[in-house]
């Protein structure tokens, strides 16, 4: 490996943003894309959009306003397909009904969420799992 090719590993090591509650890691990703795109990059790059289940995780991924969560807000289920059970919407969101679509989830600085159209670009958090093993602890 060249030096330069290192350095670069290194400071992209360096400015990315890992939060986690066990089992789960949460990556900020600060790239800008739609929501549709931000989950094909988690895909591929770790396991999927956040998907928030608990006030504690909710906490974990917090500290920035409007980045993606797994959440699409018009059907009511997680990237996965999974039906919500924790919510954290922002006062002016909650209860109320989103008809038009569609309508993704992203987290606010409040700790609530709000909802934005799929289409427009945004940072977003992607989650992943740790392995621990011993004193150590492995990204998957």
């Amino acid at each position: 490996m060249g030096r330069g090719l290192i350095l670069r590993l290194f400071l992209q090591f360096l400015s990315e943003k890992w939060t986690s509650v066990y089992p789960k890691v949460y990556h900020l990703t600060p790239d800008k894309m739609s929501w549709a795109d931000a989950l094909t990059y988690c895909r591929t790059h770790h396991t999927d959009l956040a998907l928030i289940q608990s006030t504690e995780e909710n906490r974990a991924a917090n500290n920035s306003y409007g980045y993606w969560i797994g959440l699409i807000r018009s059907t009511g289920k997680w990237s996965d397909n999974r039906t919500v059970a924790f919510t954290a919407w922002s006062h002016e969101l909650s209860g109320r009904k989103i008809y038009h679509e569609p309508f993704c989830a992203a987290e606010n600085v409040h700790n609530t969420w709000e909802v934005f159209s799929c289409q427009e670009r945004r940072p977003f958090y992607c989650q992943g799992n740790t392995l621990y093993t011993g004193t150590s602890s492995a990204l998957l």
